[in-house]
Formats: structure tokens, C-alpha cells, sequence
């Protein structure tokens, strides 16, 4: 047992996890997973909601709302000093969809279509060919590509869109292996190289 709150992400050297607190008052804390103590960062007046590593695990973007404002992207260093707001009210991050390069993320605009963030600032760039119901997962290890996961379906379809083209093509389909009672297939989660993957789903036996 690492501590309490759920798991957000493993920093690159696997040496802290993410967790957020689930309190009245919500907090971003790094849990060792061998030896040290836990670190809780400072909350500035904000309810965290997921997070996750930078590639160089020294910074670290998270979605959160404020008192009287919307959720958007905050970006911090793990060593001290106060979040940076990068995105106006409206957006929040897809889990696990940092670009290799560390310059961009996927988020969720306002009309909760995806869109590429550049960390550094500018303007998102529109995804062509994804909508409301694709979910970003993960980007493969040259970042050439996007894993997305289609909401809603039984078995549950996963995507490969290129980032150079817009152009989406089916990946696999997963399913359990007994299908009685099931209800739902919830969030997969995959490997950057594609060759593991893990998902959770409900069945209903009474």
C-alpha cells in the first residue's frame, strides 16, 4: 500500500506515484514506491482533479478548479514554487495523454471536443476525426500516433489516429471472456509501445 486517494501516474523513473487526496479539500500528493516520505503539495486554493508527470518527472500538469471558476490546465514543478495557469476555464486533460516530447497534451475543450495544447502556450489545435465520444488514451512511443477508445461500446473498440493526418483506423476490440451479466467496459488504459493494455468493466449478476 503506497498511501491513500486514487493513483493518477508513475513519474518516468517509477520512483514517485501521483495521488489525489479524496477529501473535502482535495490535494495533489507524491508517494514514494520503495523508501521516503510522502510529499503533499501545496493546494493554492485549488481542487485538484487528475494529473500527471512531465517526461522529465521535474514538472507536473494537472486539471483543477478554483472557488467560482471552471476547470482548466495548471502546469508546476514538484520542487516548490506556484502553479502557472496554461489553458482558459473549459479545458481539462485527458489521463495519460502527454506528448514523448513533453511540448503538448491532449485536453477536452469547452464544446468537449480534443484538442492538441501546447504547454509552452499558444493556440490548441483542433483533432480532426475524433468527436464527443472518442476518448484519448495514450500516444505511442514516436508520438506518431494517438490510442483512443470509443465510449459506450460493447466490446469495447480501440482507435490508432495519426497525429500527421487526422486519419483514424480501428486497433482492436476488447472483450471478457464471459459475457453474462456485463454492463459496462470502463476506461482502458495502454502501453505507449501497444503491446499491453488493461481495462475494467461491471457485471450485473442479480
Amino acid at each position: 500500500r503506497l498511501g491513500a486517494g486514487s493513483t493518477e501516474a508513475f513519474s518516468p523513473d517509477g520512483a514517485w506515484a501521483i495521488s489525489i487526496t479524496a477529501q473535502e479539500s482535495p490535494q495533489i500528493v507524491l508517494l514514494p514506491t520503495s523508501v521516503g516520505e510522502p510529499r503533499a503539495l501545496s493546494r493554492e486554493g485549488m481542487d485538484p482533479i487528475s494529473a500527471d508527470f512531465l517526461p522529465d518527472g521535474k514538472e507536473i500538469v494537472y486539471t483543477a478548479t478554483q472557488s467560482g471558476q471552471g476547470m482548466r490546465l495548471y502546469l508546476r514543478d514538484v520542487a516548490g514554487g506556484k502553479s502557472r495557469a496554461l489553458t482558459p476555464e473549459g479545458y481539462s486533460m485527458y489521463r495519460g495523454t502527454i506528448s514523448p516530447d513533453g511540448k503538448s497534451v491532449v485536453v477536452r475543450g469547452p464544446d468537449r471536443k480534443a484538442y492538441l495544447y501546447p504547454l509552452a502556450g499558444g493556440e490548441p489545435r483542433a483533432l480532426p476525426g475524433l468527436d464527443v465520444n472518442h476518448r484519448p488514451a495514450r500516444f505511442s512511443t514516436d508520438g506518431k500516433w494517438l490510442y483512443v477508445q470509443e465510449d459506450q461500446t460493447i466490446p469495447m473498440k480501440f482507435d490508432r489516429y495519426e497525429m500527421a493526418t487526422g486519419r483514424l483506423e480501428p486497433w482492436k476490440e476488447l472483450m471478457v471472456a464471459d459475457a453474462a451479466g456485463l454492463n459496462s467496459i470502463s476506461r482502458a488504459v495502454v502501453t505507449p509501445d501497444g503491446k499491453t493494455y488493461a481495462y475494467s468493466y461491471l457485471r450485473v449478476l442479480s
